[in-house]
């Protein structure tokens, strides 16, 4: 799959039926949302990929 960016997890917060992570990837904060059931430590490495076509760039 293309569109993978790998990174840090500098913040999780668990939501209820989400987590809010926030990930490093090359000096930049990414913010992503995942599924409760889906458990990441603070400062773990995780690799976060966006299928094509639900990639959309807003400026």
């Amino acid at each position: 799959m293309k569109n993978k960016l790998s990174g840090r997890i500098a913040q999780s917060i668990f939501m209820g039926n989400i987590t809010d992570l926030f990930v490093e990837v090359a000096g930049k904060t990414i913010r992503a949302q995942m599924g409760s059931d889906v458990h990441y430590q603070e400062g773990e490495l995780i690799t976060l990929s966006v299928p094509e076509e639900r990639f959309h760039i807003i400026s």
